[in-house]
């Protein structure tokens, strides 16, 4: 499609992913479907330079991010609002949060590194013990770089009570989430 603001591109990926481009001529935008209501968008000055990428999950608030980018060259608050967390980390409401719901989990358990594998990794055994017997918030250390503290426990709190997969992968994910979270393992578990 022709806008005179900009050129969108649309294509479906082999796996049948929707990627969608908006190349404009001083900044261009990027969204790639993942499937379970999520998509990543990332807005790109012309140069290169990445000027932010997140997660939302509404494809419609995509487009109208991507427009604003490429248009008037502003994020407004409408970015901010959905993709202030970073990867693997999504907004999760208190009943999903309750019920397990993790919108992003096969993209997720698949980035998991390797090392929270590990029966040694003290990350994945906090999350272990937080699994089998809970934890005091006084027990965690954010880093200063974590902003929404409640949006990330919440999130976590879904990945420990999923039912999607296997415990291995609740107890690794877990210990990757604590340690993008927390600037130390947690103490007095």
């Amino acid at each position: 499609m022709l806008n005179m603001n900009y050129t969108e591109l649309e294509e479906q990926t082999p796996g049948g992913s929707l990627h969608l481009m908006f190349i404009g001529p001083q900044r261009s935008a990027e969204l790639e479907y993942h499937g379970r209501g999520l998509s990543q968008v990332t807005l790109y000055h012309n140069s290169g330079k990445v000027e932010t990428k997140g997660t939302i999950s509404q494809a419609s608030y995509g487009r109208n991010i991507m427009h604003n980018w490429c248009v008037f060259g502003s994020v407004h608050d409408e970015l901010s609002a959905h993709t202030d967390l970073p990867f693997p980390f999504v907004r999760v409401d208190a009943l999903q949060a309750a019920l397990g719901v993790v919108p992003n989990w096969p993209e997720a358990v698949k980035a998991i590194p390797p090392e929270f594998r590990s029966n040694s990794n003290a990350w994945s055994q906090a999350a272990e013990t937080i699994f089998s017997r809970g934890a005091k918030r006084s027990a965690f250390t954010f880093q200063p770089s974590v902003t929404d503290h409640d949006a990330m426990l919440r999130y976590f709190k879904a990945w420990l009570g999923s039912f999607d997969t296997r415990h291995e992968d609740k107890v690794a994910g877990g210990g990757w989430l604590l340690s993008l979270m927390l600037t130390e393992v947690p103490k007095g578990l």
